[in-house]
């Protein structure tokens, strides 16, 4: 077998291929199977081994359009990470320091943006220097 004949499409996706430019440019009653088999090289015999009618090919043609297109949906409407999700999965989730112990459980912020009191303490807890009756 030579190269050019390895590398060559077979009949029926050479059939498929200009069946699919010929209906699209020129319409499907406009097109024969006569022009589909010039077009594409081939034999009726052929077209007719891999497509029994030319509603058959048609047929062929709007599947793998509706293939690709749901592929392509796919794609488009698969989810993008929300940017919460993406900091916690993430490596920027790794640069940040992580929660002090003893600090409340949901607070995310770093220690030293806490706001403190007078006492060095955080101010969720008591501070000395506001406390009633301390002296």
């Amino acid at each position: 077998m030579s190269n050019a004949t390895a590398e060559r499409p077979k009949a029926a996706q050479r059939i498929l291929s200009a069946a699919k430019d010929l209906f699209y440019r020129l319409g499907m009653g406009a097109t024969g199977v006569e022009e589909v088999c010039r077009v594409a090289e081939a034999t009726k015999m052929s077209l007719y081994r891999a497509y029994p009618s030319k509603d058959a090919l048609v047929a062929a043609i709007l599947a793998e359009d509706a293939a690709a297109y749901d592929a392509w949906f796919a794609l488009v409407t698969t989810p993008a990470p929300t940017p919460a999700a993406t900091w916690w999965s993430g490596s920027t989730r790794r640069s940040v320091p992580a929660p002090a112990a003893g600090s409340p459980s949901g607070s995310r912020s770093s220690p030293s943006l806490r706001p403190t009191c007078s006492s060095g303490r955080r101010a969720t807890e008591v501070c000395p220097s506001t406390t009633a009756g301390s002296s």
